[in-house]
């Protein structure tokens, strides 16, 4: 391929925003953005904190520890982070759109820290999101209270996907349950929350604790059969991103 048509060919693919974790912009980070690239996605990686290629927690915790910026996201805050990624979404929607203008939107994959900003960000004054396919991998941080209201009153459409490790003590049964109820009280017949949860032990269910050579089953899976979760989100996001014939959007 040429450089121009080289560029036009990522600039096709479907846009994909991945929101690292705690650790900060890793290696293995990047090693799940080449993934997701060769299912077919435009990757965009923005780094929020810590320093690209590197993993530190002590040193990424006490970065978020001391910029009310980052802490923002732990506190489930619409704050100024959470506003620039929804802007970097709609740049994003905007360029795919000059080559698809039936794209319904983007996808964003939110882990640990960033999961609970993967809902936030489906809140929108004056507008629909322009994230179509939201993934909230291990949700950590506090969920935005305003965007659960959303999801009460049915403002906020779904589906939503969300993971999380059977036994992880971080990203707890009761902590995903306040996510649950609020789906559950949804009135939206379309809305719904898919939950994917993984057997036994772990925090990092895409990257430090995923095993591309061990399938584990999913328990809320009626016939909780073994899974892939990086499979798993794949197919999630490529259901929900398929352009709408006839749509209008542009």
């Amino acid at each position: 391929l040429s450089s121009s048509s080289a560029a036009s060919d990522v600039y096709k693919r479907q846009p994909l925003i991945l929101l690292h974790e705690l650790p900060g912009l890793s290696q293995q980070t990047f090693a799940l953005g080449e993934y997701f690239f060769q299912q077919g996605f435009r990757v965009v990686m923005p780094l929020l904190f810590g320093m690209a290629g590197k993993a530190n927690m002590l040193q990424t915790s006490l970065q978020i520890c001391l910029q009310k910026e980052l802490r923002e996201i732990c506190l489930g805050r619409d704050g100024v982070i959470t506003q620039q990624i929804r802007e970097l979404a709609q740049q994003e929607l905007n360029r795919y759109r000059r080559q698809v203008p039936e794209a319904p939107g983007v996808a964003v994959v939110g882990m640990c820290i960033t999961g609970s900003m993967a809902l936030a960000l489906l809140l929108r004054d004056g507008g629909p999101s322009p994230v179509a396919a939201p993934v909230m991998a291990q949700p950590f941080s506090s969920y935005s209270a305003r965007a659960l209201q959303a999801v009460r009153e049915g403002k906020i459409q779904g589906p939503v996907l969300a993971l999380r490790f059977e036994k992880d003590w971080f990203c707890t049964a009761r902590k995903l349950g306040r996510l649950e109820a609020a789906f559950a009280a949804c009135p939206a017949q379309d809305s719904g929350l898919i939950v994917h949860e993984l057997e036994g032990h772990g925090h990092s269910t895409l990257v430090y604790s995923y095993d591309s050579k061990r399938k584990r089953r999913d328990l809320r899976s009626s016939d909780r059969r073994p899974i892939d979760a990086r499979e798993a989100v794949t197919s999630f996001l490529l259901r929900q991103l398929k352009p709408v014939q006839g749509s209008t959007a542009g």
